[in-house]
């Protein structure tokens, strides 16, 4: 049941980030409710930890930017979906998530731009594919041992 809400919510948020550019607040709330409910039934501080980082690296790198053009980099949807993923991680799947949100971001921007001629393209499809990526790694390739 956990991961149906985690998977509904993620689908709905996806569809409105790609329609209307922002992340409806119910999904947030669904979603943050599955990932906290997840965090304290597995009893362990590991994903509070990860999620705090990632929290910490998207509000450096949102600083960073402002610093120097003046603008917001993320959205704070963004910004709070982040660590929301992140508290489904363990510390050694931090790179792979930031990897390969990063390579889903880099493609769903140059569709985007490609397509629409859009400088702003939607971090939710990239966040939540990483995630997506990490529980795909964690049931078929760390279980048979690659």
């Amino acid at each position: 049941m956990l991961y149906i809400l985690l998977a509904s919510s993620a689908f709905l948020m996806i569809v409105q980030d790609v329609q209307k550019q922002t992340i409806p607040l119910y999904g947030l709330i669904v979603f943050a409710s599955a990932s906290l409910y997840q965090s304290i039934m597995m009893i362990s501080l590991e994903g509070f930890w990860v999620a705090g980082l990632i929290f910490f690296l998207f509000m450096a790198c949102q600083g960073l930017y402002y610093l120097f053009k003046h603008k917001a980099i993320m959205g704070w949807g963004d910004i709070f979906l982040g660590p929301l993923c992140g508290l489904w991680l363990q510390f050694d799947e931090i790179p792979l998530y930031f990897i390969f949100t990063g390579i889903f971001a880099l493609l769903t921007g140059l569709f985007w731009w490609r397509q629409w001629k859009m400088r702003t393209f939607p971090l939710t499809p990239a966040l939540l594919s990483g995630l997506g990526f990490i529980f795909l790694n964690r049931c078929f390739i760390k279980t048979i041992g690659l």
